[in-house]
């Protein structure tokens, strides 16, 4: 299977998620992001906003708790037709919606990718080595190859694989978090 055929497959796999899946994943993956302290040692963190409308792993447990931590939040804001913004927020009972249907803040004051210190990152699949499939536009591949930060994937654990055949431009991740478990990723060769 190919990385396209990949991207097929999870696409699929993630619309037999329920909202109510998606909100309960959300909320294990907080588990472990906190029984794991993976928030500790961190003062800037930017989150994507996951939407169980459209099959992603919900986030607002998570990224509730970034700011309960009173942890400088970053939320993500489409900038463009193929980039994005990273806003600092302080409320998210104020996210709107965005033209693709993506919860998002309203523009704001923004930080630069390198300010950023850790990122959980949506991915359809991942595998064992910290690759992840998107879901095809590229905003986190342009925006990971600026950012220096820590690199977590928030996935489903039933969309892990052995491999998603990682192309050159592909950023491995530092950390893949599901909802049962924490992956630390050797970047030794």
């Amino acid at each position: 299977m190919n990385k396209t055929e990949l991207r097929r497959t999870f696409s699929r796999q993630r619309a037999t998620y329920t909202s109510g899946q998606l909100y309960h994943l959300g909320e294990a993956v907080t588990q472990q992001v906190v029984l794991h302290h993976l928030l500790d040692a961190f003062s800037v963190i930017h989150c994507f906003v996951g939407s169980v409308e459209k099959g992603e792993i919900g986030t607002e447990t998570l990224i509730r708790r970034i700011l309960q931590d009173k942890k400088k939040l970053i939320l993500p804001r489409i900038c463009g037709a193929d980039s994005l913004e990273h806003i600092v927020t302080t409320d998210i009972d104020h996210l709107k919606k965005n033209s693709w249907g993506i919860d998002e803040p309203p523009p704001g004051n923004t930080v630069k990718p390198e300010e950023i210190e850790l990122v959980f990152i949506p991915a359809l699949a991942a595998d064992y080595q910290g690759h992840r499939i998107g879901y095809g536009k590229g905003f986190y591949d342009r925006f990971l190859s600026q950012c220096p930060a820590h690199k977590v994937i928030i996935v489903p654990e039933a969309a892990l694989v052995d491999t998603i055949y990682p192309e050159a431009h592909d950023i491995p991740a530092h950390t893949i978090v599901t909802e049962k478990k924490v992956w630390h990723i050797s970047k030794e060769k």
